[in-house]
């Protein structure tokens, strides 16, 4: 689990979270909001649902407050396949790089822009 930063103004971040299968290295959840806990809880309320052995992540203190201690594993070292995922998702998503005035700027936005590569991903693969 992890999340990227994007931006509805300048001074406001909006970031995407996302959760990954990495057997499947498919995205079971995602969640769009703050970098706060009411976030991640939405998310986790996802993520919780689908069967996982392990869940890995950095260091942000809001994954100790809701993931299982017992299958909870933290390190930067096994974030591989999900910052692989947020480089494709900047690769092909304008919006998601910093310093961009071509995009509207909106959650919504955002989200429509998500669902639409989703879709153009699964009909297409990954390098389709």
């Amino acid at each position: 689990m992890s999340s990227v930063p994007t931006w509805e103004k300048k001074s406001n971040k909006v970031w995407l979270w996302s959760a990954i299968n990495r057997e499947e290295t498919q995205v079971s959840a995602w969640m769009i909001g703050d970098r706060d806990h009411f976030t991640f809880s939405k998310l986790w309320d996802q993520a919780k649902r689908i069967k996982c052995g392990r869940y890995i992540t950095d260091y942000w203190e809001a994954y100790e407050a809701f993931l299982p201690k017992s299958k909870h594993h933290q390190t930067k070292k096994e974030t591989h396949i999900i910052e692989s995922y947020h480089s494709w998702l900047r690769h092909y998503l304008v919006r998601l790089h910093r310093r961009t005035h071509c995009y509207s700027k909106k959650e919504y936005m955002l989200e429509a822009s998500l669902l639409l590569l989703a879709h153009r991903r699964f009909l297409k693969g990954l390098h389709g």
